[in-house]
């Protein structure tokens, strides 16, 4: 029941998270057009988060029927544990074509926004990265996002990094879970999720006033990166993991494999020095 709880909370939180980006960049545009393709991108980003929060539910449920069916082991159990996964799955396919549709809605944005080069049109593109990971393409979303941290220019604020960076952790994260889970070698997905949490510890050690959430989500890696496998493929997939719908999970598809050599994540701060003060006074 608790985990239920949990994922109604992530749902409410997401979807204020996601109105209050889109109500920021409705402030800096004039135009009645752009007006309106930001509120059709509030809204499929909404109906992809409800159906991902459907599939999370749907996860638990298939979680809870397999643990029914190692307790029972009957026909009955094992009958509800296979309509349980095959739910999980549909619900899975139904939220990948919802992200789908946001991420067609966030490519029409980005070719409508005034400013090509402002921090809306950074932030634009963070989502349509964003929405490329919940179609199941976390390495191409990663890749994306990777490059676009290393070439954001001074306007974008310190904030709209630090969404881009928990972007590239929770990418990370969910691919490192889902190679595991199909049986990838450790020295695979351990790369994976060593990415997942150089950033997230970048994110941990900032000093932001997000810190403490930033803090768990490097525990939960850790602990992720301790746990007997047997353990994971007992539990639900996490509330925001494309589950099934994942493609190109194999490990020559990830950004850095494609480098000389990795290098490994900055704190931004380092890096903007003076422009994070004008930024934090409204000067973006």
């Amino acid at each position: 029941m608790n985990r239920r709880w949990l994922l109604v909370l992530w749902l409410l939180l997401g979807a204020l998270l996601v109105g209050a980006v889109m109500l920021a960049m409705t402030r800096d545009i004039s135009s009645r057009d752009s007006a309106d393709l930001l509120e059709a991108l509030d809204a499929a980003f909404r109906a992809a988060e409800r159906e991902q929060a459907a599939a999370g539910l749907a996860s638990i449920a298939r979680s809870e029927a397999q643990a029914a069916h190692v307790r029972s082991n009957s026909p009955a159990s094992l009958a509800t544990r296979t309509a349980a996964v095959e739910q999980e799955r549909v619900a899975h396919e139904r939220a990948a074509e919802f992200w789908e549709q946001a991420l067609a809605t966030a490519e029409h944005a980005i070719t409508n926004v005034p400013d090509p080069r402002g921090e809306r049109a950074w932030e634009l593109h963070r989502l349509r990265h964003r929405a490329r990971a919940g179609t199941g393409d976390l390495a191409g979303a990663a890749s994306d996002l990777e490059k676009m941290l290393a070439t954001a220019p001074p306007v974008v604020s310190i904030p709209e990094r630090d969404r881009a960076r928990e972007d590239l952790v929770s990418a990370y994260y969910h691919g490192a879970r889902l190679l595991r889970l199909r049986g990838a070698a450790d020295s695979e997905w351990r790369r994976v999720s060593e990415r997942a949490r150089q950033h997230a510890r970048v994110l941990a050690e900032s000093g932001s006033a997000d810190t403490s959430r930033h803090q768990q989500n490097l525990e939960i890696i850790i602990d992720f990166e301790r746990r007997p496998l047997g353990d994971l493929e007992a539990e639900p997939l996490p509330s925001e993991c494309p589950g099934g719908s994942c493609r190109n999970l194999n490990l020559d598809t990830w950004p850095w494999q494609r480098q000389a050599k990795s290098r490994l994540p900055s704190d931004d701060r380092t890096q903007l020095g003076s422009n994070a003060a004008s930024q934090a006074g409204g000067g973006s």
